[in-house]
């Protein structure tokens, strides 16, 4: 059992229930979609961790490249969790931090998304 224990603990992710807890929630304006699928379909090479350097909360960060006006860009979503909720923290398209409006912009273009449409600003 200890053997188990600690081979798992080492070779598995930590904290992967903040993962999943974000992955699996849906935001208040899309409640029929869930986070994990609706970016899944819209982002290639989605990854997701969790983050907790520098912070006294939970955070968990997603990344994934879409595509913006012909070009690929790199879009980070840091949400943080508070209790038994989350909510998003920030988010940068290409390490430029943008706007809660353009938050706003970009999640609308994620689950209302046809494949032929892409980020715009």
């Amino acid at each position: 059992m200890f053997v188990y224990g600690f081979t798992t603990a080492s070779f598995l992710p930590t904290n992967i229930d903040q993962v999943l807890f974000v992955k699996y929630g849906s935001l208040y304006e899309y409640p029929t979609t869930t986070i994990g699928e609706g970016f899944n379909n819209f982002f290639f090479e989605p990854e997701w961790e969790y983050v907790s350097a520098d912070s006294a909360f939970d955070i968990v960060r997603f990344t994934g490249v879409a595509d913006q006006d012909g070009f690929d860009v790199e879009v980070t979503i840091d949400f943080i969790l508070i209790d038994d909720s989350f909510e998003i923290h920030s988010a940068f398209v290409d390490g430029e931090l943008i706007s809660e409006d353009e938050i706003y912009s970009l999640l609308d273009v994620v689950f209302n998304s046809t494949e032929s449409e892409s980020i715009t600003n």
